[in-house]
């Protein structure tokens, strides 16, 4: 939930006068004085926009008016136009079912008649973001290059794809406890694309290499790759920054491990013994695509939620996108049958399901979780109908001819069928594989197990108690794998974590507490209660107050962190 502190100024909320008196007829609901900054302000533009219409402008934040507009901006009657309208300009990140469909979309702390950076004051635009915002020369060249150089036909694609996928990631980051606004750091790894392929192998919205996507439960096999999945992939990317975060302790710096490593990025701040990212990239401590990396997702936010300041049209929100119905399936099932017997466009299946690597769903073996087939909405109940004369497809299905095209190589035709150049000269018995030649047929493998180390990192079960190392790791890959910080490792087995921590293969690695370590007696601390600011979120506290996320909803039986009122009590203690 981002600061609420902003109203599209000028914005017209339309409500006769005399419906607003009806409405503020109940006075359990609470009325708005007449004498209030709001009403006052109401007034103010009701001259100039006509009898019965108010006109609601910029509100300041509660430090500067005391409070007395923000609650009189709550107590609008729940149900009330007004009221509904108000939300949408309000409250434009609570998700939606706080989202207005009939209200412009909100673009608060604009100058009127300015344009570009003239148009924004980066104090008040500060309060509805909740990654940081800086404005310094690097940012300010990126938000040229966006809006006037040679990205701009690249940001203007990047907008048109995202009114589908905002809200969608929005939701799910809120969900898992991490900043909304990290949206932009998936438009600058993929542009929006589910299908985005690097040529370092990066897949997805969120640009995982297959290491990484292992390790954060992804699956990943001939079958299945997750990393298009948008929902799968959001929710490891989600859990890889916050680590990213615990690491750091700053956004910046997170965001500038996601891009050059986090090891890269440790090194450097021992080496220089600073902590400070823009210091880290003037000194040429890091990378030039790193040092650029995070400036582009600055000027991606600012573009982003300003679009219009920088000439571009504002994407409508799509609110019920990635809306399918799901059903469980163990046996193969040919999209080609399930759309037919549905009567939908195999396409559409394939777009509701990007996580297939092929037309077909995977078996699953005896002990797995069934597969998740996702469904147009409201075809899921007639494929439970039709479910026992579905036939059940061939694993031979999967498989096909390739013929080889001019130019092609054995690495490209492997790329785009999601297998590895040894697969296919394994299937097609090549002795020399630089030898293929144009109209040469290559047999497609249609069944192949996934390597021994992506099955067991597919899934993990709970935190063990040691860890014994093996060659090629480290100590960040290790408490990264295990959802610990590389401080907390050194804690547990008294390790000086210089730059460089020296490991032996085989070295036994404690993960947790020795259940005979001596406990620190302290006195009970007493348990808190915290009120709700607006603008808040459960992350928010959990930085300020020591905890976690999970804590605080539990302590408050939270099930969505989304839902979240202003003047709340939240116990903050067990």
């Amino acid at each position: 939930m981002r600061s609420l502190g902003l109203l599209v100024p000028g914005l017209l909320l339309a409500l006769p006068l005399a419906a607003r008196a009806q409405t503020d007829a109940a006075p359990d609901e609470g009325a708005t004085p007449a004498t209030s900054s709001v009403a006052a302000t109401a007034a103010a533009g009701a001259g100039a926009a006509g009898a019965g219409v108010l006109s609601v402008g910029l509100l300041p934040t509660p430090a500067e008016v005391g409070g007395a507009a923000w609650d009189e901006a709550c107590r609008l009657p729940a149900g009330s136009p007004l009221a509904l309208r108000a939300q949408a300009a309000l409250f434009p990140s609570l998700g939606p079912a706080h989202f207005c469909a009939g209200c412009p979309p909100p673009s608060p702390g604009l100058a009127s008649g300015q344009q570009g950076l003239a148009a924004l004051d980066l104090r008040v635009a500060q309060r509805i973001f909740d990654i940081p915002l800086v404005l310094n020369d690097e940012v300010r060249e990126l938000i040229h290059y966006f809006s006037e150089g040679s990205g701009r036909k690249h940001f203007e694609r990047y907008l048109q794809r995202s009114g589908s996928l905002i809200p969608f990631l929005q939701r799910h980051l809120a969900r898992a406890g991490v900043p909304r606004d990290l949206v932009f750091l998936s438009m600058i790894e993929s542009g929006y694309s589910l299908h985005a392929y690097s040529s370092a192998s990066a897949v997805g919205l969120w640009q995982f290499m297959k290491p990484t996507g292992l390790e954060y439960d992804l699956r990943i096999d001939e079958w299945v790759d997750e990393r298009r999945d948008p929902e799968a992939s959001t929710e490891a990317a989600a859990r890889f920054l916050s680590w990213l975060h615990g690491e750091f302790d700053d956004w910046f710096l997170a965001f500038a491990a996601y891009n050059g490593g986090p090891g890269r990025v440790g090194r450097a701040i021992t080496r220089l013994g600073d902590d400070d990212y823009w210091s880290l990239c003037r000194k040429k401590a890091l990378p030039t695509e790193t040092c650029r990396y995070v400036p582009k997702i600055v000027a991606a936010a600012i573009i982003g939620t300003y679009p219009e300041a920088f000439g571009f049209q504002r994407p409508a929100p799509v609110l019920d996108a990635f809306t399918y119905d799901v059903v469980e399936v163990r046996r193969p099932r040919a999209l080609t049958d399930v759309a037919d017997a549905l009567g939908v466009p195999v396409e559409a299946l394939k777009e509701a399901n990007p996580s297939l690597r092929k037309w077909i769903t995977p078996p699953v073996p005896v002990g797995d979780p069934p597969f998740r087939l996702k469904l147009p909405p409201g075809s899921g109940e007639r494929f439970e109908t039709l479910r026992e004369s579905l036939p059940v497809a061939s694993l031979h299905q999967a498989g096909r001819v390739h013929v080889v095209e001019a130019g092609e190589t054995l690495w490209g035709i492997s790329r785009r069928y999601g297998l590895s150049t040894d697969a296919l000269i394994r299937a097609n018995a090549l002795a020399d594989p630089g030898s293929i030649r144009p109209g040469q047929k290559l047999q497609i493998p249609g069944q192949s197990a996934p390597p021994p180390r992506a099955a067991a990192l597919i899934r993990r079960g709970p935190l063990p108690e040691f860890h014994h190392v093996e060659r090629g790791e480290s100590l960040w890959s290790i408490a990264r794998h295990h959802g610990l910080t590389t401080r907390t490792l050194c804690e547990l087995n008294q390790l000086d974590c210089g730059p460089k921590v020296d490991l032996a293969v085989g070295q036994r690695l404690r993960l947790k507490p020795a259940a005979d370590a001596p406990v620190k007696q302290a006195e009970a601390e007493p348990v808190r209660f915290h009120t709700l600011a607006a603008g808040e979120t459960l992350w928010q506290l959990s930085r300020k107050y020591g905890v976690t996320v999970e804590e605080i909803q539990a302590w408050n039986a939270i099930e969505d962190p989304t839902d979240l009122k202003i003047g709340q009590q939240l116990r903050i203690a067990p």
